[in-house]
């Protein structure tokens, strides 16, 4: 009984997936706009590297078909190790150091870049405001917005005027504008 209680229960859990929509674009393309949300603190397993893996894969695939895509979402990870030495050592413990977003940083352009997330500005970033008494606001960066290299990136930006009333996460807000012919020139802007 215990057995087939678990697994009952097991179905209601959150499914870690990517969520794809493909949206028509003027010059008769499309844009595949994605969302995602990966495994929170899966400690002592290699999950997090696993789905990372995954969803390069199916950018690196969007890319070789020459779809453009913007993909966003909370990743659960922090953007470098900079990130991981700054919080205190009772939160280290649910990230790596070396954070497994590191090959998508390396693959794609961001939002925030690592320019952005690095030094005196990093805490412009931080998205996340974690369930601890000891924390006053937002003190990491767990949510990310990656990119086509075909795509250009205008303002962008952590929205933190009211948000935290409605989640324990700030969201980013970012334009966009797309190519509109295979030369590159840029017509379309979304946010």
């Amino acid at each position: 009984v215990a057995s087939t209680n678990i697994l009952i229960m097991q179905q209601f859990n959150p499914k870690r997936a990517i969520l794809e929509t493909d949206l028509p674009v003027a010059n008769g393309s499309q844009l595949a706009v994605l969302t995602t949300h990966p495994d929170a603190f899966a400690k002592g397993a290699d999950t997090m590297a696993q789905q990372v893996a995954q969803i390069d894969a199916h950018l690196s695939t969007l890319d070789k078909a020459n779809i453009l895509w913007v993909i966003g979402g909370d990743f659960n990870l922090l953007p470098n190790v900079e990130a991981f030495a700054q919080l205190p050592a009772r939160q280290q413990g649910y990230y790596n150091p070396e954070t497994e977003i590191a090959s998508l940083y390396t693959h794609y352009q961001a939002v925030p870049s690592q320019q952005e997330v690095t030094g005196t500005k990093a805490a412009q970033w931080f998205t996340y405001f974690a369930n601890d008494p000891t924390v006053s606001g937002p003190d990491r960066t767990l949510d990310y917005l990656f990119f086509a290299d075909k795509i250009a990136i205008g303002q962008h930006y952590v929205r933190v005027k009211d948000t935290l009333q409605i989640s324990d996460h700030e969201p980013l807000i970012s334009e966009f504008q797309l190519p509109c012919n295979e030369g590159g020139n840029l017509c379309d802007t979304f946010r």
